[in-house]
């Protein structure tokens, strides 16, 4: 004779017994790496392991993180001193390059403990896919040698903005609204336009 489970006996726990909040502990607290590459998988499983480090003062400065819309200088210098901001950044030039895949699971590791961060960790950190995919070697060279690292948020629709080309590349002048990620960045990517009217730029009307 089977007897019905009451429902209480079959909800799974979030939190394991104990534990301080729901999300600490239990099944659904660990991100689980899905890397195959040894390299990366073992970048990745080092840095989710220090985002589960810091989620206990992540969980604890939210608060203030959302009154001073930033994340506290001890997590920037903890983020910084175990690469976080490079995970997206070519070896060539220091980085770690882990690829997308692996960023999101870091990123997801990171948000268990403050959504803030993660969100603004993920904008200042994405963007050196941004430069290692489309600008040239020189670029990269530059950009990410000056540091070591970049942390380069983005913003677009900018106004009042001028593009004029001067020698050895373009003069940009611009006011851009709030930029996410920005009080510890090292460089900023802002979106502009060149007008078809600039010597050498064809349109695409033009064919």
């Amino acid at each position: 004779m089977q007897t019905k489970q009451s429902e209480t006996e079959a909800t799974p726990s979030i939190a394991t017994p104990g534990s301080a909040e729901p999300g600490l502990a239990g099944p659904f607290s660990i991100q689980v790496p899905t890397e195959k590459d040894p390299r990366v998988r073992f970048e990745l499983e080092r840095l989710l392991s220090r985002a589960r480090e810091i989620r206990p003062r992540l969980r604890a400065a939210q608060a203030q993180t959302e009154t001073d819309g930033k994340y506290g200088t001890d997590i920037h210098e903890f983020f910084l001193e175990h690469g976080f901001y490079r995970m997206l950044q070519p070896q060539l030039f220091g980085g770690l390059e882990l690829g997308v895949s692996a960023f999101y699971q870091v990123i997801a590791e990171v948000g268990r403990g403050c959504p803030s961060t993660a969100w603004c960790l993920s904008l200042s950190v994405g963007h050196s896919l941004t430069l290692g995919s489309y600008f040239d070697e020189r670029a990269q060279r530059e950009i990410f040698g000056e540091n070591g690292y970049m942390i380069c948020p983005a913003s677009g629709n900018g106004r009042d903005m001028s593009v004029e080309r001067v020698d050895g590349g373009w003069h940009v002048s611009g006011f851009w609204r709030y930029c996410s990620g920005a009080p510890y960045s090292t460089h900023f990517m802002a979106t502009t336009y060149i007008p078809a009217s600039v010597p050498g730029i064809r349109s695409a009307a033009s064919g």
